[in-house]
């Protein structure tokens, strides 16, 4: 895990990509205070990227971590796409 960041605004998780340098099996996860969020994961199955739509709320002030979980993962790669909140 990775120190954690903060999230400004209230916002949707709206979809999440990762991409590692080779073709690799591991899952890419969101997590508050070392907890997976539910639904908040990216399976990568023997691919280099992968990528899909999610539908996660988070209140502002929270601490998201991001994860890699696999083994010897070749410079792994999380993006998370969030929409505002109005």
């Amino acid at each position: 895990l990775v120190a954690p960041f903060v999230i400004p605004f209230n916002c949707t998780l709206v979809a999440m990509s990762a991409s590692s340098e080779s073709a690799s099996s591991w899952s890419a996860e969101v997590h508050i205070a070392n907890t997976l969020v539910p639904g908040a994961n990216l399976i990568i199955s023997a691919s280099d990227t992968a990528y899909a739509d999610k539908n996660i709320s988070f209140l502002a002030g929270t601490r998201i971590q991001l994860y890699c979980n696999g083994v010897n993962i070749p410079f792994p790669r999380i993006n998370m796409f969030l929409h505002r909140d109005s």
